[in-house]
C-alpha cells in the first residue's frame, strides 16, 4: 500500500486512525504518525457493483468490503488501527439536495451504513466517534474546505469529493480545526 507523506504543524498524539466519509462511494483515509511533525496517509474508495433492485445489496457489499479492509489492511509497518472517525449524517433544511435525499430515504440508508461500520469496528475492538459535518468544518462550504486544503497542500489533487472530505476531516482532527474528542 502506497503512502503519501505530509508535514503538519502541531500534531497531537496521533498514532494510527481512520477518517471515513460514508456513502455508496465510501472514502477511507488511513493516518499514521511517523515522527514529531510528520504523518503519512493512504486512501481507499469503496465502490461496490451497481445494483438495480434495491440498496440493501449495496450496503451489505460495503459492510463486507469494510470488514475486509480492517482485517486485511495490515503489514509489518502498519500497527493496529486505534481509532475511527466517521462523518455523521445531517439534514439541512435549507439545502434542496439534503431534503431530496431525505425524502427518498437515502439519509436513513446512510445512517444505517454508518452504524454498520461502527458495529464492524466494535467487533475488532476499535473505538469510534461520529463527527457531524459542522463539528469538523464549522460552517465552511465544500468549496471553502477544498480551498483551505488546496492552499495548505497544493501538491495534492483529489479527484473524488468523498476522498477530499475524508482527508479534510482528518486534517481538521490533527490540526484541531474544531474540538473533536
Amino acid at each position: 500500500m502506497q503512502y503519501i507523506y505530509l508535514s503538519i504543524d502541531n500534531i497531537p498524539t496521533v498514532n494510527n486512525f481512520l477518517t471515513i466519509d460514508p456513502g455508496y462511494n465510501t472514502a477511507i483515509i488511513r493516518w499514521k504518525k511517523i515522527s514529531g511533525m510528520s504523518v503519512k496517509f493512504n486512501y481507499w474508495l469503496h465502490k461496490p457493483i451497481k445494483f438495480e433492485i434495491n440498496s440493501m445489496p449495496k450496503i451489505l457489499t460495503l459492510w463486507s468490503m469494510f470488514d475486509c479492509y480492517l482485517k486485511c489492511n495490515t503489514d509489518d509497518e502498519s500497527p493496529v488501527i486505534e481509532y475511527v472517525y466517521i462523518e455523521g449524517t445531517s439534514l439541512y433544511q435549507e439545502n434542496l439536495t439534503s431534503l431530496a435525499s431525505a425524502s427518498k430515504g437515502y439519509l436513513f440508508e446512510l445512517t444505517g451504513l454508518t452504524y454498520g461500520y461502527i458495529r464492524i469496528c466494535q467487533q475488532y475492538g476499535i473505538s469510534c466517534k461520529i463527527i457531524k459535518p459542522n463539528e469538523w468544518k464549522g460552517q465552511m462550504s465544500k468549496d471553502a474546505v477544498k480551498g483551505k486544503i488546496k492552499r495548505k497542500f497544493p501538491h495534492l489533487d483529489f479527484k473524488n469529493e468523498h476522498i477530499m472530505d475524508a482527508f479534510a476531516m482528518g486534517v481538521s482532527i490533527v490540526e484541531n480545526w474544531r474540538e473533536t474528542k
